[in-house]
C-alpha cells in the first residue's frame, strides 16, 4: 500500500473520530434487530511455482440477531461522518465449486457439503462517510466506511480451484464429484485471530425509531496454520431490520 493511501486513511480515521466525538452531544443510537445474512470466505494458497489454488465457503441465507452502536448519524442531513461499532458471528458449512466439463461445454457452479466448515466472529469499529436526505418514507442514507477490527476464524476448506477433481465427464453426479474432491483436492486448516482492516458500503432507510439497511463488509486476513500460508477474503452481506433506542 502506498504512503499516500496510508496517510489518507490515517487522516480519514482521525478526522472521522474527531467529528464523531464532537457529535456525541447528540444521543448515541443503540440499535438491536435481526439481519438476513449471506457470507462468503475465499481462501487462496500461493505455490512456489506461481500457481494459486483456492476454495470458497459460503453460508446459507440465515437470520441472526444483531447489535449496532452509532454516534453522530441521527438527525444529520447532507454530508456527515459517524462512528459505528458492530459484532457478528460466522458459520460457513457449504463450498461453492466450479465444475469444468471435459467436453468444453459451459462451466457450472455447485454448492456442496464437503464436510468442511469455518466458524468465528468479527468485531470492528468503522467511520462511515455518508450522505443523508429526507424523503416521505424516512431518511435515506448512503455511505462508505473504513476502520479496524478483529477477525477470528477456525476451520478447514478444500482448495478446489485448479484441482483435477473439478474436471467432469458427461453423466457426472454430485456424489461422485463430492467423493473425488475429498480424495484428490488439498484440505487446509484455518486458525486466525488478528486485527484487520474493515471496509465496505451501506445503504439505509431510517425513521424516528427504526431502520432498514443493507451493508457489505469485507475484511482480509492470512495465516500459516498447518505450515501452509494462505490469504483469505471474508465478505458479509446483511439486510438488517432494527429498532433504535
Amino acid at each position: 500500500m502506498s504512503c499516500g493511501m496510508k496517510s489518507f486513511r490515517v487522516l480519514l480515521m482521525a478526522g472521522g473520530f474527531l467529528l464523531a466525538l464532537q457529535a456525541q452531544s447528540q444521543a448515541a443510537d443503540f440499535i438491536t434487530g435481526v439481519g438476513l445474512n449471506f457470507s462468503t470466505l475465499t481462501v487462496k494458497r500461493p505455490h512456489d511455482n506461481g500457481t494459486v489454488t483456492s476454495g470458497v465457503l459460503h453460508s446459507d441465507l440465515e437470520y441472526a440477531p444483531g447489535v449496532v452502536v452509532e454516534f453522530g448519524k441521527s438527525g444529520t442531513k447532507g454530508l456527515g461522518v459517524s462512528l459505528q461499532m458492530s459484532t457478528s458471528q460466522i458459520m460457513l458449512k457449504l463450498q461453492a465449486v466450479e465444475l469444468i466439463p471435459n467436453d468444453n461445454s459451459s462451466k457450472s457452479y455447485r454448492s456442496m457439503n464437503l464436510g468442511t466448515q469455518v466458524q468465528g466472529t468479527t468485531h470492528y469499529a468503522v467511520v462511515p462517510v455518508f450522505y443523508a436526505w429526507p424523503t416521505d418514507w424516512g431518511t435515506v442514507v448512503t455511505g462508505i466506511f473504513y476502520g479496524r477490527g478483529f477477525l477470528k476464524l477456525n476451520g478447514e476448506v478444500y482448495l478446489t480451484e485448479n484441482c483435477s477433481a473439478v474436471r467432469v465427464d458427461s453423466g457426472w453426479s454430485d456424489s461422485s464429484v463430492n467423493a473425488k474432491i475429498r480424495s484428490t483436492c488439498e484440505k487446509v486448516q484455518l486458525s486466525s485471530f488478528q486485527q484487520t482492516e474493515a471496509s465496505g458500503v451501506q445503504l439505509e432507510l431510517r425513521g424516528s425509531n427504526w431502520l432498514i439497511s443493507y451493508k457489505a463488509t469485507g475484511p482480509k486476513a492470512s495465516d500459516s496454520a498447518g505450515g501452509v500460508y494462505k490469504t483469505y477474503q471474508f465478505l458479509e452481506q446483511t439486510l438488517f431490520l432494527g429498532y433504535l433506542f
